[in-house]
């Protein structure tokens, strides 16, 4: 709106018309809005990779959450930054974002005692620090079933 407004001012302070410095307003006006509101929608309805769907976070990723709760006791998970914020922030487990992702593209042999997936993996990638996100290789699935544990979240989905 304060954009709208300037352009306004601006356009009536270089001669023009009234009606036509409101016209401009309110197309600019009406253009910001769609823009806005597509925004809004690429981040919750599409979950757009890079748009914040990290924020985001299902019933099955709460499920398994709760589960990992349940058998980590005082081991550290494996997972990404969407998931240290909620198992670090609202369950009070120790993660480790970098782990899965070095195991998940083979920089390291040592398997991780828990890794923390979700569906959303698969399609935007494993999110590092400040919602990037990087490709997992295609073969990554397989290196889930070498492990000893699996979320449910991401058996569910």
């Amino acid at each position: 709106m304060l954009s709208a407004f300037g352009l306004e001012r601006l356009y009536k302070a270089r001669g023009g018309s009234r009606r036509a410095a409101e016209a401009v307003a309110l197309t600019v006006l009406i253009a910001v809005a769609a823009l806005s509101s597509y925004s809004m929608y690429a981040s919750v309805s599409l979950q757009e990779r890079y748009m914040g769907y990290f924020w985001l976070y299902r019933q099955p990723e709460y499920c398994a959450a709760a589960w990992v709760k349940g058998v980590a006791c005082s081991q550290t998970v494996a997972g990404d930054v969407k998931a240290s914020y909620m198992l670090s922030g609202y369950f009070g487990l120790n993660v480790n974002a970098l782990q899965g992702l070095q195991y998940l593209t083979g920089k390291t042999g040592s398997k991780p005692q828990i890794l923390f997936t979700y569906e959303q993996m698969a399609r935007n990638g494993y999110v590092i620090y400040g919602g990037y996100s990087v490709d997992l290789p295609e073969n990554w699935m397989e290196k889930l079933f070498q492990l000893a544990w699996l979320t449910p979240a991401y058996v569910e989905a």
